[in-house]
């Protein structure tokens, strides 16, 4: 079980690698296969094995039981992984599938920062107003002792104000004509 996770480890490195140079598609893939070994792992609670995470699996060489400990390791693993391949996605401009990721690292940890921040900005790119903000306000109230995180959510909840706000006075220009004839 301490190779799979190591594994798992070393493809989230060369995926963090990729992500520096820009190179978001290949940091998704990295981030991908580490997710395959962890999900691969015998009785990971995360053992929804999808084909590639059987052979994956399959190629490492070990036994043992996976203890406690090795089990949260994963978890913790697996949640970081997931905002990663959400944050790829953001850069490449696919909000939807930004939203699947931050959503599945929510899943394990509700208040986990990342998730929310970038689900929110996702939210923001589609235009989603009300909703991003209940997300960043739900991420504001968990995380207020972190001063970089709040930094980084009033800036993404300035943006949604700036765009409500250009959405009001485009809808205002378009309506004085319509009432003024």
């Amino acid at each position: 079980m301490a190779e799979r996770l190591a594994k798992a480890q070393g493809h989230k490195d060369e995926g963090n690698t990729f992500f520096k140079d820009k190179k978001y598609s290949r940091a998704k893939s990295c981030y991908g296969k580490a997710l395959a070994y962890i999900k691969a792992m015998p009785g990971s609670k995360r053992n929804t094995v999808p084909d590639m995470a059987k052979m994956l699996a399959s190629r490492t060489d070990e036994g043992g039981a996976l203890t406690e400990e090795m089990d949260e390791e994963a978890k913790q693993l697996e949640i970081v992984l997931h905002q990663n391949i959400a944050l790829c996605y953001l850069k490449m401009n696919e909000p939807q599938e930004t939203l699947k990721h931050c959503d599945l690292a929510l899943q394990s940890d509700s208040k986990a920062l990342k998730a929310l921040l970038r689900k929110g900005q996702a939210l923001l790119s589609l235009k989603r107003h009300e909703k991003a903000r209940e997300v960043l306000e739900f991420a504001l109230s968990e995380h207020k002792n972190d001063l970089s995180a709040v930094a980084a959510i009033n800036t993404v909840l300035s943006l949604i104000a700036k765009e409500e706000k250009e959405e009001t006075l485009l809808e205002k220009q378009r309506f004085r004509g319509i009432f003024s004839k």
